[in-house]
């Protein structure tokens, strides 16, 4: 069973599998945001509204910040994704 979009009270659809969601973070005493962690997930969207929730997510991310050539893995995984989503952890 899909899920059901709030507003419009229709299921939702598969957008895209197998996207890359990437979560940032701010990091105190810097301007910018920074890579925490990434997922792979799916991307349903309302046929109606198309207001999209990405689900389904892996049980564990498959890299994380602190690991060795992380940025440099990251830029090889968002080359190959179909789609990639970022997302600010707050």
């Amino acid at each position: 069973m899909n899920p059901v979009c709030v507003t419009c009270q229709i299921e939702l659809k598969t957008s895209c599998t197998g996207a890359l969601l990437i979560e940032i973070r701010n990091v105190p005493n810097h301007i910018e945001q920074q890579f925490y962690r990434a997922w792979y997930a799916e991307i349903f969207q309302c046929p109606k509204c198309k207001h999209e929730v990405d689900i389904h997510f892996a049980r564990t991310t498959f890299l994380e910040h602190f690991e060795p050539q992380a940025v440099n893995r990251l830029e090889l995984e968002k080359s190959k994704a179909k789609r990639v989503v970022i997302n600010n952890e707050r």
